[in-house]
């Protein structure tokens, strides 16, 4: 669904900057043209420069990470600008199915890995981690969160099925690994299954840019699931209310920065238990492409499980 809609999306525009482009030169006002339709196609990153303007004025001084140079934002942003188009205009709309989930026919002892992604994405968004994962020989599964604009608790049934399947062919908890959205997702999951389903289920959770406690931007949001990505959502509220005997905090390591211009101002990133790491100067996007959140799955994919033999 999410695929269709953002080749629809991005067929308006190129239609748009072209009917623009061919209205200049009809009018004999080529660079008027030209203008418009630049304008059209590269909307993104000026809408990026509102968020990041945002996300420095929001920011208070006992906020956690340091505090972002000018320089900072600017790499941020041009980062961004780049890392958007390729996961938005290419990656989800046309290659969503090009890295398909890679599950043993058999129990391997290998644990597996289990990629969740955020607010209007779909598994395409980690085919640059599928394929790594592949060449590495390492079994996951990448969900798509269907509807797009649905309540989170709509996705509980989704990931659970996922997990599942990860568990059932490696015979191992797996490494969930969850981008933005995607972490309050597994946390609405982890809740819902009560402690014990989650230890035996979840090895590890790493999260990349998520709104714990929610973020400002979503004050503008209109979708189900945006509006409770809200501060201090009733959503939210009750979420922490009803997680409150699981373990999976302790088990979690969480990344934020200081530059995302989704989630912001950065201690509404936090989440208490968790161990939080900051990605200095990462956009929101492009976090998922740093080597520390790799580094991270790596080194929980090489814990070995333990012994039943021992003690």
């Amino acid at each position: 669904m999410l695929a269709r809609l953002m080749r629809a999306v991005l067929a308006s525009a190129v239609l748009l900057a072209l009917g623009l482009l061919a209205w200049g030169v009809a009018a004999g006002e080529s660079g008027w043209g030209l203008f418009g339709a630049l304008v059209v196609l590269s909307v993104h990153a000026w809408s990026q420069a509102i968020e990041f303007s945002w996300a420095a004025w929001a920011r208070k001084p006992d906020d956690p990470g340091p505090r972002p140079r000018v320089g900072q934002w600017l790499r941020a942003w041009l980062g961004e600008v780049v890392a958007a188009p390729r996961v938005f205009f290419w990656q989800q709309p046309f290659r969503h199915a090009a890295q398909p989930d890679n599950l043993p026919a058999h129990p391997t002892g290998r644990r597996g890995v289990v990629l969740v992604h955020g607010f209007f994405c779909n598994r395409g968004f980690w085919n640059r981690w599928m394929a790594r994962l592949r060449a590495d020989g390492v079994h996951f599964v990448a969900v798509t969160l269907e509807p797009p604009f649905g309540g989170i608790p709509r996705y509980v049934e989704t990931l659970d099925a996922a997990l599942r399947r990860v568990q059932q062919a490696t015979g191992m908890p797996s490494v969930v690994v969850a981008h933005s959205m995607g972490g309050l997702v597994v946390r609405a999951w982890a809740a819902s299954a009560g402690s014990g389903a989650v230890t035996g289920i979840i090895h590890r959770l790493i999260t990349i840019g998520t709104p714990h406690q929610g973020t400002a931007v979503a004050a503008l949001a209109f979708s189900a699931n945006g509006r409770q990505m809200r501060r201090g959502s009733a959503w939210l509220q009750a979420l922490v209310q009803t997680e409150s005997d699981s373990h999976l905090p302790a088990a979690t390591t969480a990344f934020f920065s200081s530059c995302d211009n989704i989630v912001f101002p950065p201690s509404l990133a936090q989440w208490p238990g968790a161990q939080m790491r900051h990605l200095d100067g990462q956009a929101h996007v492009e976090m998922a492409d740093h080597g520390e959140p790799w580094a991270e799955l790596q080194r929980w994919l090489a814990e070995r499980p333990p012994d039943p033999r021992a003690g």
